[in-house]
């Protein structure tokens, strides 16, 4: 493999290039086909080098979900310091995931096959941050969510809001003169249903 002679890189540096391509790998081929070689060819390195930074493929997996979820957390915490007025709770974070999906395609999808994936049970603490920083959005949604504070109902809650609002994005969106109306007439019809129905299930 040819190896680019004139970029050098510190630590830090190369292991950020080595997860940005993790993730867009991550992105157009799913979990099960990363692979070191993959990886390499991207980034344009060595195995030696990825390995300079991380102990196996496991950990650069790893690595790069938890820089997705880095990414989308600082992102939508800070879009959810400003609700609309006259959007409800769910309604607000679903169209926080929905506007996300729109400008971040590579972290958004990546996230989206994590999280139709047996890696949401592998990888315990991004489950709770993912629920540590959406508690308080989620309090607003109503009573009944309110008043159950499992985190594992919170995190159904959360995987359903995710996926729904990147198969709206991959399926339905379109940027139209009524796009607004399109991801209310959505919400509605879909997905407020289901969240009634998912609150009523029997999960503490």
């Amino acid at each position: 493999m040819a190896q680019q002679k004139n970029i050098e890189y510190t630590s830090e540096e190369l292991k950020d290039h080595i997860i940005s391509h993790a993730i867009r790998l991550i992105n157009r081929y799913g979990f099960e086909h990363l692979t070191m070689a993959k990886i390499c060819m991207a980034a344009n390195c060595t195995k030696g080098m990825v390995l300079s930074c991380f102990d196996n493929l496991r950990t650069v997996l790893e690595a790069s979900l938890a820089a997705s979820f880095d990414h989308f957390i600082q992102n939508i915490t800070l879009q959810l310091k400003y609700p609309e007025k006259n959007r409800d709770a769910a309604m607000e974070i679903w169209h926080q995931m929905v506007i996300y999906t729109i400008n971040y395609p590579d972290h958004a999808n990546a996230l989206a096959q994590y999280l139709n994936s047996a890696y949401i049970f592998r990888i315990d603490y991004l489950r709770d941050r993912l629920n540590r920083v959406l508690d308080s959005a989620y309090d607003r949604i109503g009573k009944d969510l309110s008043i159950r504070k499992g985190q594992n109902i919170k995190f159904v809650i959360s995987l359903y809001l995710y996926r729904s609002a990147n198969h709206f994005v991959s399926h339905v969106y379109r940027v139209t003169a009524n796009t607004s109306e399109l991801e209310q007439n959505y919400f509605s019809k879909y997905v407020a249903p289901d969240i009634t129905k998912k609150l009523s299930l029997p999960i503490s």
